[in-house]
C-alpha cells in the first residue's frame, strides 16, 4: 500500500519546484515532467515584468501566484482545471492566480518565444487584480498582453490588411469576448485587439492605460473610466479605432505581395534570358539567310554578264 502511495506521489507531484519573491507577491514555479535549462532567464523575466507593470500602471493587490510548465498536454489541461482555447499553449487563471504553459518541446515554440508567452500571461494576471476587472473586454486584455510581450508583428499587420480587403474584419462586439473566435481566426482576433490598444495610445496619448487602470482602481468600470478620462462616448472611441486601422493597415498586404515578387523574380529573369537568347538566335539565322540569298543573287548576276 505504501509503495503504491509513493508511486502516486511521484506521478502527481512536480519534478522541480521553487519560489521567488516579486513585487506582486511570492511566485511559485513548478515544472511537471522535465526541467528547464535556462531557468534563470525565466526568473529574470518574471521579476522584470512584474516590476515594469507596477511602474507603468500602478500597484495591484499583493498575493501569491504560480507558474506551471508542463511536459504533456495531459498535465497542461489538468493544471488548467477548466476551459482553454483550442489554439492555446498557455492560459492564465484566477482563484488562485496561476499561469499554465506547455513546455517548448510540447508546443513547438522556441525558448525566446516561451519568455514572450510568460510576459503575455503575466499581463493577464496583473489586469485580473485591478478592481472592476470583470468589466474589461477581451480585446483590451489580449491587446495589452500583446503590447506587454511585444508580439504585434508584421504578420499581424498583414492579417488586418488582408481581412480588411476581404471584408472579413471582426466587428467590435465580436471581440468583447473571445468565446466565439475559432482557431483559424485567432491570429486576426489578436491582431485587431493589439491594433485597438495602440489606437487608444495614438488618439489619447501613451498614458491612457495608466489613467484607465487608476480610474478603475477607484471602482469605475472599464467603459465608464474611458468615457470619464477622454470625454468621448463609447461609440466615438470605437470609430476612432476603426479610423486608425483604416489609415494604418490599408495597404499592408502589398508587403506580402512584394515578398512573393522576390521569390519569383529569379524565374522571371531566367525566363527573360532564355527568351532573349532565342530571339537573338532567330535574328542571327535570318541574317545568315539574307546573306546567302544576296550571295546567290550576286553569283547569278555574274553568270548573266
Amino acid at each position: 500500500m505504501m509503495n503504491k502511495l509513493f508511486i502516486l506521489l511521484l506521478i502527481f507531484s512536480p519534478i522541480w519546484a521553487e519560489e521567488i519573491n516579486t513585487i506582486w507577491g511570492p511566485c511559485n514555479i513548478e515544472i511537471y515532467g522535465g526541467t528547464i535549462d535556462r531557468i534563470d532567464a525565466i526568473h529574470e523575466k518574471i521579476m522584470s515584468d512584474t516590476q515594469a507593470m507596477v511602474d507603468d500602471w500602478g500597484a495591484v493587490i499583493i498575493r501569491p501566484f504560480s507558474l506551471y510548465i508542463t511536459y504533456s498536454e495531459k498535465d497542461f489541461y489538468r493544471q488548467a482545471k477548466g476551459p482553454v482555447p483550442e489554439w492555446g499553449i498557455a492560459v492564465a487563471k484566477r482563484n488562485p492566480d496561476r499561469i499554465i504553459i506547455q513546455a517548448p518541446h510540447v508546443s513547438g515554440i522556441t525558448f525566446s518565444r516561451l519568455l514572450k508567452v510568460i510576459s503575455h500571461e503575466l499581463n493577464h494576471i496583473y489586469l485580473n487584480r485591478v478592481k472592476q476587472s470583470y468589466s474589461i473586454p477581451s480585446w483590451y486584455k489580449e491587446g495589452m498582453a500583446m503590447r506587454q510581450a511585444d508580439e504585434f508583428s508584421m504578420r499581424h499587420r498583414l492579417e488586418i490588411s488582408k481581412a480588411k480587403w476581404k471584408n472579413q474584419l471582426f466587428y467590435f462586439n465580436d471581440l468583447e469576448g473571445f468565446n466565439r473566435v475559432r482557431k483559424s481566426n485567432a491570429t486576426l482576433a489578436y491582431a485587431q485587439s493589439a491594433a485597438m490598444v495602440y489606437a487608444m495610445e495614438y488618439f489619447y496619448g501613451e498614458k491612457i492605460h495608466t489613467s484607465i487602470i487608476e480610474t478603475m482602481q477607484n471602482n469605475q468600470t472599464f467603459w465608464d473610466a474611458i468615457e470619464k478620462i477622454t470625454g468621448d462616448e463609447r461609440i466615438d472611441v470605437q470609430i476612432f479605432m476603426e479610423i486608425f486601422m483604416e489609415d494604418n493597415y490599408n495597404w499592408m498586404f502589398l508587403a506580402n505581395a512584394s515578398k512573393s515578387i522576390f521569390v519569383i523574380l529569379p524565374f522571371i529573369l531566367v525566363g527573360g534570358f532564355l527568351y532573349k537568347r532565342r530571339r537573338n538566335k532567330r535574328i542571327l539565322d535570318a541574317w545568315e539567310t539574307e546573306e546567302l540569298l544576296e550571295q546567290v543573287d550576286w553569283e547569278q548576276g555574274d553568270e548573266n554578264v
